[in-house]
């Protein structure tokens, strides 16, 4: 009896979309959050991700973090998250550097569009 193998596309645009569906469920896990933030923040290192398709995702991914965050924070999640007043959080440390990472591409997000805002 053989084991079916999902296909998967050898196409890069197919396989990021499957791969950012995943970081958006495993972002919503706080057991995986750390992990999955670094995962994010190397594959957003490569100013290759930036294209037209895949940057309204992630800003989105940018959003679940951040309400992952609150939720677990107990915080408003219409109100803006102080990172400053959890560092002793080490998942605060890892969506830092996500945010970070994002923002030093900012010039890759149209302006009258899509905002990425870091402060």
């Amino acid at each position: 009896m053989s084991t079916y193998i999902p296909h998967i596309s050898n196409e890069p645009k197919q396989r990021n979309l499957r791969l950012l569906e995943i970081m958006d469920k495993q972002l919503s896990k706080m057991q995986s959050f750390v992990e999955y933030s670094n995962k994010l923040a190397k594959w957003a290192n490569d100013p290759r991700a930036y294209y037209d398709d895949v940057k309204e995702i992630i800003i989105k991914l940018l959003e679940r973090a951040l309400l992952t965050l609150q939720t677990e924070l107990g915080l408003d999640p219409h109100a803006p998250l102080n990172v400053h007043h959890y560092t002793d959080k080490p998942y605060i440390d890892a969506y830092k550097n996500l945010i970070h990472t994002v923002y030093r591409f900012r010039d890759k997000f149209p302006r009258d569009g899509l905002h990425l805002q870091c402060t």
